[in-house]
């Protein structure tokens, strides 16, 4: 269900409990007819519509957008802020139980963007636990069903997690597909620092399974890339890898949401 749909349902629940005509509601700024369309879902209220009838509903912003009250929204957020913290200090069995409490709580689910946080860091947490199947899945689902409420940077993260499971488990022509593809359909605008470092995790396939060819065309694609967006990238001393970033930085390390 489209977010302006729920957003209408919310504003016609509201209104029936305090007793209010759509008339009634609407007067004297908007019409029945405006209401009638919003509840509908049939037309998008901007931000002042919206604050103007929280304001006549007597209910915060928040509910009315987003479903879930200002403490409700807070309590996710820290939650969010917890997990992440437990995966960024190793606690990985510790952050894939939180995330998956998150994901289980009915609040969450009106809320794109901390519903994508939520499911890319469970999905980073399975894998750092060596459930690679599991990570696979929710990745592939996070792809297909969240692609409107990703910016292209998390695009771009989630593929690359994607490319490195599958890696991870030797499937390298799955791999291969999803590196490709990601890089085919997100880099015609330019590269970014996040495009070079998915990349580095598909030269890396590149070199898994001995293709050492498309490897040595393609590293020095990347890079070029990456010297004219001014990453800092060296020369690898060990054998056959050509690319490596600074600080730990490498192909297999696990971004964070």
């Amino acid at each position: 269900m489209a977010a302006q749909d729920l957003v209408g349902q919310r504003i016609k629940a509201i209104r029936r409990q305090r007793g209010l005509s759509q008339a009634q509601l609407a007067h004297p700024e908007l019409s029945d007819s405006y209401v009638s369309l919003i509840e509908s879902g049939k037309r998008t209220p901007t931000p002042a519509v919206l604050e103007l009838l929280a304001q006549k509903l007597d209910c915060s912003l928040t509910y009315l957008v987003n479903g879930v009250t200002a403490e409700q929204m807070e309590d996710l957020e820290v939650g969010l802020s917890f997990a992440r913290m437990a995966l960024e200090n190793g606690e990985v069995a510790e952050a894939r139980r939180r995330y998956a409490e998150l994901l289980a709580d009915g609040n969450l689910q009106g809320l794109a963007s901390l519903r994508v946080d939520a499911r890319y860091g469970y999905a980073l947490a399975s894998e750092a636990c060596g459930e690679l199947a599991e990570a696979i899945s929710v990745l592939e689902e996070l792809g297909e069903s969240e692609s409107d409420a990703m910016p292209k940077e998390r695009k771009i993260a989630v593929a690359l997690a994607l490319c490195r499971c599958h890696r991870e488990r030797g499937d390298y022509s799955a791999a291969v597909q999803v590196g490709e593809h990601a890089l085919d359909t997100m880099s015609r605008s330019g590269w970014s620092d996040a495009l070079v470092e998915l990349g580095a995790t598909l030269l890396s396939v590149y070199l898994a399974r001995g293709d050492l060819l498309r490897a040595g065309h393609f590293a020095a694609e990347l890079i070029a890339a990456a010297e004219a967006l001014g990453t800092p990238v060296r020369r690898s001393r060990r054998p056959g890898t050509p690319l490596m970033w600074p600080s730990g930085r490498d192909a297999g390390r696990r971004p964070l949401p």
